[in-house]
């Protein structure tokens, strides 16, 4: 083994040190370096032995950073990346200026009808263009309008009517109902600045502004809705709903989440705060809390097969800022991501509620308050348990590899282990991690030998490599 790494074996519990946080597990021995650019694990567990390399970097603004040196040319055989089922993307990111939401704004103003007519005009932000509606059915939760061009095909199919009929029902006793017991008033209720109780289910034909349907996008809140100060602004309480979710019955996930993107800008509102939460803790957070809301185990839980993705293989990671509105790595590792902590916490929807009403109460957009959240859960610093915020992003990258049924290495014997793929390894050379993005180097990609004696060269400073072993039985 290279001589520059000083190796010690210590009784259980074994605490490995670096520079800015502590790692322990049932079964391990540790091998640091100074300034701990490289850490040996060695946990118990039946995986290949593999490189882990992490960009430790948190601001998403942050450049990717150069991985270095691997310790060979990567063999290609036997890689396969799983395909992106793009339905499982609802949400374009159409979060508002800073000037067009006023929390400055006494909420008593907010009436700007407060009758919902037959017929109307709801602004969508995405065509950027206002769309000729008309109402459907109402119950005491929700309001259905759908778009006038296609309400009579709509009307002619009886799966239309029947998944209408059956969402409406779902909405009222599930969704809404849980976010009240679950979340309490102040939270799981929005402001209701129309004075009936309902949210507007709006079911339209969802198109970019060049006038392309999005068939694959199922449906958007914009938090513009909530403002009086935007002209533009309907002043509702309003979900836009793409059809086809509605016809073929796919409604479940999309209701949902998008209710929790109302909740939460709705909360920040009555709380006097215009902010806009980092792209993966919104949608992390609308994904986790919408299980708890739709109380379906399994409703977002495909997050979990898409780690392999392709993008996320060549060190895509969830904090990077991009314009693009169809990323997608901001919707698998911020739900995933999010939902280890809350496993490992061992909690309920309480998690995202104590996140959300953190964050809003501390005006907080990026993960300050969730490492505030996970210290205050492992008070006695046991480092068995994730430690703070960068401890927990590291432990999720191992545990996606190693998945073990106990420790923090793992997803605690929870039955979405099963969903989670095999880790790859990229095939190209000159690889650069983006913020919070890891990339596997996995034995049988690479010999055994350039494992064991990788030596970290030429990689960016935030970049930390973890060397993961298989305790000998």
């Amino acid at each position: 083994m290279l001589k520059k790494y000083i190796q010690k074996k210590i009784g259980l519990p074994l605490i490995c040190v670096t520079l800015s946080y502590l790692c322990v597990s049932c079964g391990l021995t540790s091998k640091t370096d100074s300034p701990a650019t490289l850490v040996d694990l060695t946990i118990e567990g039946n995986f290949k032995k593999a490189i882990i390399a992490i960009n430790t970097a948190t601001d998403n603004t942050s450049n990717r950073e150069n991985l270095g040196l691997l310790p060979s040319e990567p063999e290609t055989t036997n890689l396969t990346i799983s395909p992106l089922n793009h339905q499982m993307f609802h949400t374009p990111l159409l979060t508002p200026s800073k000037s067009s939401l006023n929390p400055k704004t006494p909420l008593l103003q907010l009436n700007k009808l407060e009758e919902n007519p037959d017929v109307i005009e709801f602004y969508d932000p995405y065509q950027e263009k206002n769309i000729h509606a008309t109402k459907l059915q109402e119950n005491p939760s929700c309001i259905v309008y759908v778009e006038t061009d296609s309400k009579d095909d709509l009307e002619a199919l009886n799966n239309f009517n029947y998944n209408l009929n059956s969402a409406m029902a779902y909405f009222e006793s599930s969704v809404s109902k849980n976010a009240i017991e679950l979340l309490g008033p102040e939270l799981g209720i929005p402001i209701d600045f129309e004075k009936n109780n309902k949210t507007i289910l709006f079911i339209t034909t969802i198109k970019n502004k060049d006038g392309e349907e999005q068939p694959n996008m199922a449906g958007f809140h914009w938090a513009g809705n909530l403002s009086v100060s935007n002209e533009l602004s309907n002043q509702r309480k309003l979900i836009y709903i793409n059809k086809p979710f509605i016809i073929n019955g796919s409604y479940q996930a999309v209701i949902a989440r998008e209710y929790v993107h109302l909740l939460v800008t709705s909360y920040a509102l009555k709380h006097g705060k215009n902010i806009i939460f980092e792209t993966w803790l919104s949608e992390g957070i609308a994904d986790g809390l919408a299980v708890f809301l739709a109380n379906r185990a399994n409703l977002v839980s495909d997050r979990y097969t898409y780690l392999n993705y392709s993008t996320l293989v060549k060190g895509s990671g969830p904090f990077f800022s991009a314009p693009d509105i169809t990323r997608f790595e901001h919707y698998i590792t911020g739900y995933t991501f999010l939902d280890y902590c809350r496993i490992q916490m061992e909690l309920g929807s309480n998690f995202y509620k104590d996140l959300i009403e953190m964050m809003v109460q501390n005006n907080t957009s990026n993960h300050n308050q969730l490492n505030e959240l996970i210290k205050m859960n492992n008070e006695q610093n046991d480092p068995e348990q994730i430690l703070e915020f960068q401890d927990a992003l590291i432990s999720y990258r191992i545990a996606n590899h190693v998945k073990h049924p106990s420790n923090k290495y793992g997803y605690k014997g929870q039955a979405i282990t099963d969903l989670i793929p095999f880790m790859k390894t990229p095939t190209e050379n000159n690889l650069s991690i983006e913020p919070g993005g890891a990339i596997y180097l996995i034995q049988g990609n690479f010999s055994t030998t350039d494992i064991e004696e990788f030596s970290p060269e030429e990689h960016g400073p935030n970049i930390k490599f973890y060397r993961i072993s298989p305790e000998e039985q």
